[in-house]
Order: structure tokens, then C-alpha cells, then sequence
């Protein structure tokens, strides 16, 4: 699932996308931070600092050229999967090889998207990741309830 970022003046790239499809990020990050790849610097830092003020972290993967050669095809120009190892950055390189010099940036949401056991400040489900941090990003402004993370939102409002 490719979706393209929601954008409105924004300085983030219109061809950001999110992707829950290889799960692979969740064996290096866990459900604690989206992983995140791609060529824009400036998009990327905005989005990492957002993603802090709202707790829904992202952390950037490595792109080196190695990566490159597990997504070689006899076949075809590319494959669209690299195998068992490296899959998240892999899939980030497929992205890589359709965008050339554009800038972008990709946001693999496998493991923040679904959230399997509660915490203090979600519940079990859809977490709507990335609804605080990239209204934040593109510009949008702090919608309401957003004046502080969401974990400092819920543990003041329990006590």
C-alpha cells in the first residue's frame, strides 16, 4: 500500500510516500519508530523533528550502493524485492530507481501503524501515525490537541 503524502504548500516532497507492505522494518525498529529513507535532507529533518514533538518517531535508514545489487533482475530492468535481507531499504532503492534527482522520501509504517499492545497513551489498533507529525511537517500547523506529544498529552490527562 503506496499512498502519497498530503501535501498543502508544504516544503515536504509530493512524492513522499508511506508503505506497511515488506514488515521488514519492524525486525530493526521494532513498533517504536517508523523507518524512514530517501534523498531530500531538508524534508527528512523536518520530519524527524515533528515526528519528536509529537512522538511518533522516524528513524533513517542507510541507502549505500550496495543495496542496490539485491534489487538486480536477469530478467527485467529491476525487481521490486531485494529478498529476505535489507527489505525495507531495498524496497526504499526500488522507490530510488523511478524519482532520479527528484527529491523524496519514504516513510515505512509497518511497525508504527498497528499497535499490538497498548500504552499509556494508545490503544490496541490503527494508530494513525504520522496524523500529528506530518500535519506539523507540511505546514499544516498544530491542529488541536497537538500542543505536545501525545504521550505527554494522555499521561497528563490520567492524572
Amino acid at each position: 500500500m503506496r499512498m502519497p503524502f498530503p501535501m498543502r504548500g508544504a516544503s515536504i516532497p509530493p512524492s513522499s510516500s508511506t508503505s506497511r507492505r515488506s514488515r521488514a522494518v519492524v525486525v530493526a525498529l521494532g513498533h517504536v519508530a517508523t523507518g524512514m529513507m530517501g534523498n531530500d535532507a531538508e524534508a527528512m529533518r523536518l520530519l524527524k523533528d515533528s515526528g519528536e514533538r509529537t512522538y511518533e518517531r522516524v528513524w533513517e535508514l542507510p541507502m549505500f550502493e550496495e543495496y542496490e545489487a539485491l534489487i538486480k533482475s536477469e530478467i527485467a530492468d529491476v525487481k521490486n524485492t531485494g529478498g529476505r535481507w535489507g527489505g525495507a531499504i531495498t524496497a526504499a532503492m526500488f522507490l530510488r530507481k523511478f524519482t532520479g534527482s527528484y527529491g523524496w522520501v519514504h516513510l515505512d509504517i509497518a511497525g508504527t501503524s498497528i499497535i499490538e499492545e497498548p500504552t499509556d497513551y494508545t490503544g490496541r489498533g490503527g494508530s494513525g501515525v504520522g496524523c500529528d507529525s506530518w500535519s506539523i511537517s507540511s505546514g499544516a500547523g498544530v491542529h488541536a490537541g497537538v500542543t505536545r506529544s501525545r504521550k505527554e498529552q494522555a499521561l497528563c490527562e490520567r492524572h
